[in-house]
């Protein structure tokens, strides 16, 4: 059971952390890079945060329920290391 909480907290938490410093980013004049990302951005505008963040929810709740957690936590690696990136690119805008 442990385990479970804390594989969503982490997903959810490096989701947040993405959303935060691209939001960052942007209200600096930065930009998308992620050509799919930019598509959703442009689609959904003020509300890209939700789907992107609902979509990242739902890809683990598949992967999850077909006993692929390993997968869920390779989402989350890649998903932290971007926004570490992001971190890394808003310090140097300052």
């Amino acid at each position: 059971m442990m385990y479970e909480l804390v594989t969503i907290l982490a997903l959810f938490a490096v989701q947040i952390a993405d959303v935060w410093t691209t939001n960052q980013i942007l209200a600096r004049g930065g930009r998308e890079l992620n050509p799919i990302m930019k598509w959703i951005m442009d689609k959904t505008g003020d509300q890209w945060s939700v789907v992107k963040v609902a979509a990242a929810l739902i890809v683990a709740a598949f992967l999850w329920t077909n006993g692929n957690i390993s997968a869920v936590w390779i989402i989350t690696a890649i998903t932290g290391l971007v926004a570490l990136n992001n971190y890394r690119v808003l310090r140097g805008m300052r």
